[in-house]
């Protein structure tokens, strides 16, 4: 209930929130053709703000001097890119002024959606046998029903001999 006696929604929506602001900036919706370099280029430059100020923005640069954009590649597909990738900012405020600046415009033809990185995403890591995280051991040697049998013999499950099968001295 707020001052005037209203009752008041509390709960959150948590789709239409935004997103808690940090120095990295997910891109999404990026063409198959842009390149680390192209991210890099697209994020580099100047916004001016609604005070006037002009605010420098460039993505911070890694041990080797090389700019921290990152479009994440499907190893699985040739190394094609999967549509997204992530840009590094020395600061927050860099941050906000390359998304407010580059937020609804085109890179490659595709106009490309920009959000603040919320949380670590894992990476699937190849190899491994994936039938594991489905029920553990698949051999099907030790189970109670339908386990392996050697159908190369001669006997049924009754544990006679087919060929000498009786039904009348069951």
């Amino acid at each position: 209930m707020d001052d005037t006696g209203n009752t008041t929604n509390t709960t959150m929506d948590t789709d239409s929130a935004p997103a808690a602001e940090s120095n990295v900036l997910f891109v999404g919706n990026l063409s198959w053709n842009v390149r680390d370099e192209d991210l890099a280029q697209f994020f580099t430059g100047t916004y001016t703000n609604e005070e006037g100020t002009e605010v420098a923005f460039e993505p911070s640069k890694d041990e080797e001097g090389k700019p921290m954009a990152k479009v994440i590649l499907d190893k699985m597909r040739n190394n094609r890119s999967k549509g997204y990738g992530f840009v590094t900012f020395d600061n927050v405020d860099q941050a906000r002024a390359a998304l407010t600046a580059r937020q609804e415009q085109e890179l490659d033809a595709r106009a490309i959606r920009i959000q603040f990185k919320t949380e670590e995403r894992r990476e699937r890591t190849g190899g491994g046998d994936r039938r594991s995280s489905f029920g553990g051991n698949r051999s099907g040697g030790d189970r109670k029903f339908g386990g392996r049998r050697d159908f190369s013999s001669n006997r049924d499950s009754r544990g006679g001999s087919r060929n000498n099968y009786n039904p009348m001295l069951d």
